[in-house]
């Protein structure tokens, strides 16, 4: 091109026209948005696309769309085009060396010192995400994240956070993991950067995160207009740009961006965050998640009751479709999720009429089922989630009132399911020897080695998950047995044991259920104590031998001796009657002066320990009339006492407190919520169960 000063002024000014008409073309170029340019997306990524997101659970319906503020850009520093994706890394670093296990014993005159030695256990299942080509699943718990290789479900990580973690997204590379509002590398678990925000995910080419920032609760759909989304670099964790609207879905070629306020979706430019094009939704529905096509040219967007198509390049509706047939109202609505290609529509609905609920998968083309599952999580709210390339949905039950050991992995491809069970616990006790560490969840039994956390064995209790639970060794640890009662629908309850011979590697010797009884207490030899309509029993199921017994109707608590020798039956009148276990004699009367809440024998079985409803506990020696000594201990506490008489523990919301047996003194309090304690019978370990984990205590320098 001539400079030009050489030209002719006819020549320039005509140069010049020129120039600013194109320039003036190419501004009104930006306005209207071409097809993306497949050609510079790889193949393997071209349907890459974040989680979806899950707006607020809790949002009523209204017809006004709310007023969108402008977006505050700050200006970012991407690469001009996208980064080629490598492969999942082979090899994870391995985790640091498991610390050993202390000599000193725990006594009164060491509390203080007691710390964390090392924790068994992934936790409950609250969030999952997984890797696109199915390589990569990591699971958020109760107590952190759980990484594992797909197909197989081969552990490769634990990356342990306090309180563990609500959300968690993986980059499509597999590189990057975001817990909450950690960045994380996946290889070894180091923590890049910290983020704000909710629901993370990533772009196509994991350049970018974004994250939800919420910061009213309640939420109502009045603050829609408040969400807004935050973008972030993932390499560092850089602060980008900040937009209004939520439920963040990328295009494929991640140059575009599309948010929602609820009844309206806005089309961004990436990277400056410029505004192209807004969506008038015309709807009383509020939007629950959004979507791209696999080439772009289509957008998706769920609403409560509908899906619409929308056509990217002009912004023309070009589509409607009804969702799901279920006949069920909006506020059995758990979810409404879209694949990231937008080609699959998730729901989950549950009934008024109990805690069944309905998962199902359907193409968004046709309205063919690709996964239609009746009853197929219970409890809670059914939630679903896709990997970025859409390959695989995950599918669990959120329920914080039964908290959640399993995890579906569903192959969309190929139709085909494997489901994932983590060891989540409900309650554990330790063997006679203290060499193994026995926890059960709903469903299963896990017996481990204490010495290095190694699973041992695992049996399954063919019982539906119980409301409660013990968990008991036989003296000579040979038997284990497990009792509860079994939640039904409709508030029914049945009564259930099973016993197994770990010798014979764990054959069940005893099983037996009752509808609509209650086992008060049981022995891991297999007698229990029983209570139904008609009245009170001892039962020895094996023999077949059932011995009522002459008992107050209003029966409180009961509890065994370790020798089974003994039976303490507590009432509603505050009268503690111990019986012989051989025909169920009585043979002594202990008055509480107060309604008994539960009853525990010593290891020994000379104490037993009496708790009333007001808290009250006092400890009897057997054989005396008066007790020596009374605690104020939580009526939901949990209590055992150390193997050498001298202390008593208590665990629960408040803590675990050390009690001196002889005056009852409060020695010493963990800050630590406990939803059971065990202590071993050489009191070298303490074990507290929190989140799902069983923690191990000792003695440290």
């Amino acid at each position: 091109m001539h400079h030009p000063r050489r030209l002719g002024w006819a020549r320039w000014l005509h140069w010049r026209g020129s120039t600013l008409l194109v320039c003036l073309l190419a501004l009104m170029s930006c306005t209207s948005i071409a097809s993306p340019p497949l050609t510079s997306i790889p193949a393997t990524a071209q349907q890459s696309q974040p989680t979806p997101a899950m707006p607020p659970s809790a949002i009523a319906r209204t017809t006004a769309p709310p007023t969108v503020a402008p977006p505050t850009i700050v200006a970012p520093t991407l690469a001009a085009s996208p980064p080629t994706l490598t492969a999942l890394p082979v090899a994870f670093v391995p985790p640091t060396t498991t610390p050993p296990l202390p000599e000193p014993i725990i006594t009164a005159d060491n509390l203080t010192t007691l710390r964390l030695l090392r924790a068994i256990g992934y936790g409950h299942v609250v969030d999952a995400a997984s890797a696109p080509g199915g390589k990569l699943l990591a699971v958020a718990t109760t107590a952190g994240v759980a990484l594992f290789e797909l197909p197989t479900l081969r552990h490769v990580r634990f990356v342990p956070l306090v309180g563990g973690v609500r959300q968690v997204a993986l980059s499509p590379d597999g590189q990057r993991l975001v817990a909450d509002t950690a960045l994380l590398r996946v290889a070894d678990g180091t923590r890049l950067a910290d983020l704000t925000g909710q629901t993370p995910r990533f772009s196509p080419y994991w350049q970018l995160v974004v994250t939800l920032q919420q910061d009213k609760a309640p939420f109502t759909i009045a603050d829609l207009a408040t969400l807004t989304t935050h973008l972030w670099r993932s390499a560092d964790g850089t602060s980008l740009l900040t937009l209004p609207g939520y439920a963040a879905a990328f295009s494929p070629d991640g140059r575009l961006l599309a948010l929602t306020t609820g009844t309206s979706v806005q089309l961004v430019r990436l990277p400056d965050g410029q505004a192209v094009r807004t969506l008038a939704l015309e709807t009383s529905d509020y939007v629950k998640d959004l979507a791209f096509s696999a080439d772009g040219q289509v957008l998706r967007v769920a609403l409560v009751s509908e899906l619409q198509e929308w056509r990217v390049a002009d912004g023309r509706h070009t589509r409607t479709q009804a969702i799901g047939d279920t006949g069920r109202s909006y506020v059995d609505l758990d979810n409404v999720v879209l694949s990231p290609a937008g080609d699959v529509l998730a729901t989950a609905f549950h009934g008024p009429e109990g805690p069944n609920a309905t998962i199902a998968l359907r193409r968004t083309a046709d309205g063919s089922p690709l996964y239609d599952q009746g009853s197929d999580q219970v409890g809670g709210t059914n939630q679903i989630r896709f990997s970025a390339d859409g390959s695989a949905a995950l599918l669990w039950s959120n329920d914080p009132l039964r908290p959640n050991d399993s995890l579906r992995v569903l192959d969309t491809r190929r139709g085909t399911t494997t489901d994932l069970i983590l060891p989540g616990f409900a309650g554990l006790t330790f063997s006679p020897d203290a060499q193994s560490l026995a926890a059960f969840s709903s469903t299963r039994v896990y017996l481990w080695r204490v010495t290095d956390g190694t699973l041992q064995n695992t049996f399954g209790t063919g019982l539906s998950p119980f409301a409660q639970g013990q968990l008991q060794f036989a003296p000579d640890g040979r038997l284990l047995a497990l009792a509860g009662d079994e939640v039904i629908l409709y508030g029914d309850f049945a009564a259930q044991l099973v016993v197994w011979d770990l010798q014979a590697g764990g054959t069940v010797v005893v099983r037996w259920n009752e509808y609509l009884a209650t086992i008060r207490a049981f022995s891991p030899m297999g007698t229990f104590f029983k209570t139904d309509r008609l009245g009170h029993y001892l039962v020895t199921p094996t023999r077949g031998i059932s011995v009522p017994l002459n008992l107050s109707a209003d029966v409180t608590a009961a509890a065994f001796s370790p020798d089974s020798g003994l039976l303490g039956v507590g009432d509603r009148d505050g009268s503690v009657q111990l019986l012989r276990m051989r025909g169920g004699a009585r043979v002594g009367t202990l008055q509480a002066g107060g309604a008994v809440n539960d009853l525990f024998f010593s290891s020994d079985g000379t104490l037993l320990g009496v708790r009333r409803v007001d808290g009250l506990v006092q400890v009897w020696r057997i054989g005396e009339s008066t007790p020596f000594v009374q605690l104020a201990v939580a009526v939901d506490d949990k209590l055992i006492v150390t193997a050498d008489n001298q202390m008593v523990i208590s665990g629960g919301r408040g803590g675990v407190t050390f009690y001196r047996l002889s005056d009852g003194k409060v020695l010493h309090k963990l800050d630590v919520v406990a939803q059971d304690i065990a202590i071993g019978p050489r009191r070298r370990l303490l074990a507290i169960l929190r989140d799902g984990q069983a923690e191990l205590w000792g003695v440290g320098p």
